[in-house]
């Protein structure tokens, strides 16, 4: 696992919290509102989906994402466009 300390040296903020949404208008609008890389954990609470589902879907590269050695990255602006894609 990744310390604070190396994130933050990554350039990710660690300290914002996560919001969600159901409308999936809505959840492209939250995940268009960040920033910065998001982790599985954060994708998984704007999505409504398990941790584990969301870490299983990255390795078989079914949700777009970045791989930082063991960790696993999020860019919110190309989630949102997978989301939109998948639920049109």
């Amino acid at each position: 696992m990744i310390a604070d300390a190396e994130m933050i040296a990554f350039g990710f903020d660690v300290g914002t919290p996560i919001k969600s949404a159901s409308d999936p208008a809505s959840i492209s609008e939250i995940l268009r509102s960040y920033h910065r890389a998001l982790t599985a954990r954060e994708i998984a609470g704007i999505l409504h989906l398990h941790p584990v589902t969301v870490y299983r879907k990255a390795k078989a590269h079914v949700i777009p994402c970045r791989f930082i050695g063991s960790a696993v990255r999020f860019d919110p602006g190309v989630i949102a466009q997978w989301w939109e894609e998948s639920h049109s």
